[in-house]
């Protein structure tokens, strides 16, 4: 676990978006009182790595000039980019960013507890 504490740098809505996209990749493992027992990797990634949140949000900031840049260039779905990427693909690529930073939010989450369950003996 880092010693630096996280910090998000980006707006309430940012923050909002996140957390719903965290929501529903959530995988965290609950026991039968609703403590958690393993927590998934989003939501390690939420309070343990500043530098994936910081290229989150990066993306989320530059999608929409990337999009204008490739409707600029015009490139034909057959040809490809210097780095072997088709439009087609990078197309995709820009849509599936766009989709997780504009995902809707969920309506159900699960409770957060910092403590293990201890199963009855």
């Amino acid at each position: 676990m880092s010693t630096h504490p996280v910090i998000w740098h980006g707006t309430q809505q940012d923050s909002t978006h996140l957390v719903s996209a965290i929501a529903r990749n959530c995988a965290c493992e609950f026991g039968l009182m609703g403590v958690r027992i393993a927590t998934c990797a989003p939501h390690t990634m939420l309070i343990e790595d500043q530098r994936a949140l910081n290229g989150l949000l990066f993306a989320r900031r530059i999608v929409e000039r990337l999009r204008h840049e490739e409707d600029l260039v015009g490139l034909p779905a057959t040809q490809t980019p210097r780095d072997g990427t088709s439009h087609g693909e990078a197309q995709q690529l820009l849509a599936d960013v766009d989709r997780v930073l504009r995902a809707k939010p969920v309506e159900e989450t699960h409770p957060v507890h910092d403590e293990p369950s201890v199963p009855a003996a």
